[in-house]
């Protein structure tokens, strides 16, 4: 039912996701762990597909 809400070619999703993982690898590289995995969850959750 959520994905008839939210199809995956939604903008403002793909945004949040692209961000998302833009942040975690700043995260990685400043060897901040910690919103690097919040980051990562993130986007698990958003695109259970990147599994």
């Amino acid at each position: 039912m959520c994905s008839e809400m939210r199809p995956r070619e939604d903008p403002a999703r793909n945004e949040l996701l692209a961000s998302s993982l833009e942040s975690a690898q700043q995260c990685l590289f400043s060897q901040d762990y910690g919103p690097a995995f919040v980051h990562y969850l993130l986007v698990l959750n958003l695109a259970p597909e990147f599994k």
